[in-house]
């Protein structure tokens, strides 16, 4: 995505929250764990600075959630005043879990 877009991509772990400040657009983006983005992602948003930027969501999802994961995303940003001006998701592989008896 970065390099057909020709943007520059970090990853959360390296993101540093006062260089936001200088984009226009934002894109936040995760695979799904246990029913919820990346703990590293909600702890980046959580720790955010209250931005008036746009920003983009994206990630990956198994088809037993469903799209209602996107919501505690969106009201994450929001709460950051952040205007969501687009998303895009895709359904991924599901493995249930398997224990050994």
């Amino acid at each position: 995505m970065a390099e057909t877009m020709k943007v520059k991509l970090v990853k959360v772990e390296d993101a540093q929250l006062e260089i936001l400040a200088e984009y226009d657009l934002i894109g936040f983006g995760s695979g799904i764990y246990n029913y919820n983005h990346h703990k590293t992602l909600i702890k980046f948003i959580e720790n955010m600075p209250r931005l008036d930027k746009n920003v983009f969501i994206f990630f990956q999802l198994p088809v037993i959630i469903g799209r209602s994961i996107i919501i505690l995303l969106k009201r994450s940003l929001n709460e950051k005043d952040c205007k969501i001006i687009g998303e895009f998701t895709c359904f991924g592989e599901f493995r249930p879990l398997r224990f050994k008896i």
